[in-house]
């Protein structure tokens, strides 16, 4: 058995050397791939500030129309000329976004005021006299405005905005609801009247 293995001795141990040989090639070989490939492997890097795919992230709530209105309100209060102006000036502008939103069309403020019916609204007049002082802050330099005007401007533009149903508040304020409250007391004073026993 000895003298038959003998001749073929040389080549099986050759053979045994090429096959390690290679299993080591192989294995380096693999090693090698794996650190090349590891530089182009995805990066999923968790950021909860990221929305997932497919996932439409919420926009965040701006301020209410009614906090936006108390904002231009109150640079009204600080009683200077400046921030009177200012007031004026913004809620001049803050009706005229509504109207545009509400689809009155016009190139100006006037034009799209002009498309509302006169005795469709109880405070159109109102309105008017409001951007007629809006007006003069703008085109008369050194125009000013009393802060007893200024109160009755920015309650005409919020009782115009109450009337078109552009702005709800949590607490009533302005003259608009004043002389509501007035009304109705009014109409409970009339209605207490109405319900005693006539005198015979």
């Amino acid at each position: 058995m000895a003298e038959f293995l003998e001749p073929v001795w040389p080549l099986y141990s050759a053979a045994r050397v090429l096959l390690i040989a290679l299993s080591m090639a192989l294995f380096f070989a693999s090693i090698f791939a794996g650190v090349e490939l590891w530089h182009y492997r995805p990066r999923f890097v968790y950021d909860p500030r990221k929305p997932a795919p497919g996932h439409k992230r919420k926009k965040a709530a701006g301020p209410s129309p009614w906090e936006s209105w108390q904002v231009i309100r109150a640079k009204a209060e600080t009683g200077t000329q400046e921030g009177i102006h200012i007031a004026i000036i913004e809620a001049d502008g803050f009706v005229d976004s509504v109207l545009r939103q509400r689809h009155y069309s016009g190139e100006t403020f006037a034009d799209r005021l002009a498309q509302i019916k006169p005795h469709s609204m109880e405070t159109l007049d109102r309105l008017w006299d409001a951007h007629r002082i809006r007006n003069d802050i703008v085109h008369t330099p050194g125009f000013q405005v009393p802060a007893d005007t200024a109160r009755i401007a920015l309650n005409n533009y919020e009782a115009f905005l109450h009337e078109l149903g552009a702005l709800s508040a949590p607490a009533k304020s302005g003259i608009y609801h004043e002389e509501k409250k007035v009304e109705e007391k009014d109409d409970d004073e009339e209605n207490s009247e109405s319900l005693k026993e006539p005198d015979f």
